[in-house]
């Protein structure tokens, strides 16, 4: 009977995290949809407003995810959860009522800061409540949350635009808005309701040494353990890097692509590049996470790592159909990538988690989110409108930008495949024979 309560508070907790996730990548993700009214209302260059949608929030998230891997390993994990909801909720509302570019830019900061703390801390309580080869599943479900909210960011988004049709829209006590400011101003709200919920449940215990972990691992440094192993952790976080650059360099820029080349109305924009993406991720996290946990009992060599290389596929056949002119084959383009890449983000996690030492686990995973988000969300938002303004010209050629940098984030994330496959097998042998 304990251990069912257990177990039922266990997936409680990730059924919790999972909404807090939601939350977090709604707010974050929201500015996309409605980017051009932004743009066109404060008169912004595509690359300031690539800036915008990315570094601005990026580097601060990553930057903030370094003190906040420490966190995760030293304090109450739950409570640092609440903190940083609060904070991103608050950050959100706030871009809704920014006057200028600047004010806007401060409010994508403090969004960042806040969600800096979320997966370091979620991904380490929901190691210390599953057994290592159960763990898959229930880090693949708070991914999932990345792809809800992800997508609901948009579908909400151009829902809301669709029903507020015009430029203003009348608001309890805020009065009359535009209707972007008015699309900030409701994302921020979901979040508070989760930090109440997570004020339900207690923080759950911190596990000793798990049997993964070879014991001459129980007392290094995790810079020591990184450098020892440095060929193949430059090459994964630069995988990881990738990833996130890939995707963002279309997801971000989907809805403006959708509008100004293709000619769908805000909320058409919107709606269909949330569902392209709930389907395409939602289909590609589901797969991690049957057949992430299958793999390890199968005892590949690669573990998980394997299943995220596999996924390349998707990745050149989503490139090329992007170079078909047409609506429908760049959302067919965009799914096949965010399948990929849901199948890669919900897998990379549990996979670091397999050849990392357990006392070392906050930390590994900020050291993801901080290459990650510099280089890869803010780059690849970044990347396209630069692209946009130095090469190409003209609102029609915005998918060629998207084309020219998704091609060549591809071609590194699948260099860094054949880098680390070798080396990754090796690490991983190493904490199986040690714990065997």
């Amino acid at each position: 009977m304990e251990r069912s309560r257990s177990e039922g508070q266990a997936w409680l907790l990730v059924g919790l995290l999972g909404l807090a996730t939601v939350s977090s990548y709604l707010d974050r993700g929201i500015i996309g949809v409605v980017a051009p009214d932004i743009r066109e209302d404060l008169q912004l260059s595509y690359t300031g407003l690539g800036l915008l949608q990315g570094i601005a929030f990026s580097f601060f998230f990553a930057i903030a995810s370094l003190p906040m891997g420490r966190l995760v390993d030293a304090v109450n994990r739950r409570n640092l959860v609440i903190t940083g909801i609060v904070l991103w909720s608050i950050a959100a509302m706030l871009c809704g009522v920014a006057q200028n570019y600047w004010e806007l830019m401060l409010a994508r900061a403090a969004l960042g800061i806040g969600e800096a703390c979320l997966l370091p801390a979620a991904y380490s309580m929901v190691a210390d409540s599953f057994a290592p080869t159960r763990r898959g599943r229930p880090m693949s479900l708070i991914h999932l949350g990345t792809t809800i909210g992800a997508s609901a960011s948009s579908i909400i988004g151009g829902t809301l635009l669709t029903f507020w049709d015009g430029r203003t829209v009348s608001l309890p006590l805020i009065g009359d808005t535009t209707t972007w400011r008015a699309v900030f101003l409701v994302s921020g709200m979901p979040g508070l309701l989760v930090a109440v919920l997570l004020l339900m449940l207690r923080e759950p215990a911190r596990g000793a040494q798990t049997v993964t972990d070879p014991a001459d691992l129980t007392t290094v440094s995790y810079v020591e353990f990184l450098k020892s192993n440095s060929r193949l952790f430059i090459p994964l976080h630069i995988n990881f890097a990738a990833i996130f650059f890939t995707v963002y360099a279309i997801a971000l820029w989907s809805p403006s692509i959708l509008q100004e080349v293709y000619g769908l109305t805000r909320g058409e924009a919107g709606v269909a590049t949330g569902r392209t993406m709930l389907i395409g991720a939602v289909a590609g996290t589901l797969v991690s996470a049957y057949l992430g946990d299958l793999i390890v009992r199968r005892n590949v060599p690669q573990g998980r790592f394997a299943l995220s290389a596999w996924a390349m596929v998707a990745v050149v056949a989503g490139i090329v159909t992007l170079f078909v002119p047409s609506s429908f084959a760049f959302l067919v383009g965009f799914g096949l990538i965010t399948f990929a890449a849901g199948v890669m983000t919900a897998n990379g996690y549990p996979a670091l988690y397999d050849i990392v030492p357990t006392i070392t686990r906050g930390r590994a995973v900020a050291g993801y989110m901080v290459v990650a988000n510099i280089f890869g969300v803010g780059g690849g938002t970044f990347a396209v409108g630069a692209v946009n303004d130095t090469i190409m010209s003209g609102k029609s050629s915005l998918v060629h930008s998207v084309l020219l940098v998704t091609s060549f984030s591809g071609l590194i994330l699948g260099m860094t495949f054949i880098f680390a496959w070798r080396r990754y097998a090796e690490l991983r042998h190493q904490f199986l024979t040690t714990s065997s």
